[in-house]
């Protein structure tokens, strides 16, 4: 949910926003599944929550047990809204995708890609991690290349 909320606020708040990294945002809820979820929301209030997406032994995340359905809905709202929003987003993006995702399949990071106006986009594949990136295999990976981006649009040019 980071991703589309970061995604959404860099659409509303246009050059306010310097830089976006990423790390396996959704843009497209996943399945078929959220399509029942205006009516389901009312009948049931929870589902089993979704975490733990790690391939690292030993690593566990924290998360939530259940899901609540209106929760669920109200996210697949936001990426409706994210998606009608890519092309106005034009701010450099470093994007950090995990090849297996068992939470947000490729086509999410895919169409962001499609969609969004930026000229300087960079997508990094992590090839060991799953979608809980930051505490895999490529965490450290991740920090470094964060570091780096957020460095080069922060140095002053050089004036000459």
């Amino acid at each position: 949910m980071g991703g589309a909320l970061s995604l959404h606020l860099a659409a509303q708040r246009g050059a306010a926003v310097s830089g976006l990294v990423l790390v396996n945002p959704l843009v497209r809820m996943p399945g078929e599944a959220h399509r029942a979820l205006p009516v389901v929301r009312h009948l049931l209030a929870s589902t089993p929550g979704i975490s733990n997406d790690v391939a690292k032994p030993g690593v566990d995340e924290v998360g939530y047990t259940r899901t609540p359905l209106h929760a669920a809905h109200s996210m697949a709202q936001l990426a409706k809204t994210v998606q009608s929003e890519l092309p106005r987003i034009d701010q450099p993006l470093l994007l950090f995708r995990s090849r297996k995702d068992n939470v947000v399949p490729p086509p999410s990071g895919k169409l962001l890609l499609s969609r969004i106006s930026s000229t300087d986009v960079e997508e990094r594949i992590l090839e060991r991690s799953r979608h809980v990136a930051t505490l895999d295999y490529d965490a450290e990976s991740i920090f470094e290349g964060s570091l780096g981006f957020i460095s080069r649009l922060t140095t002053a040019p050089a004036q000459g």
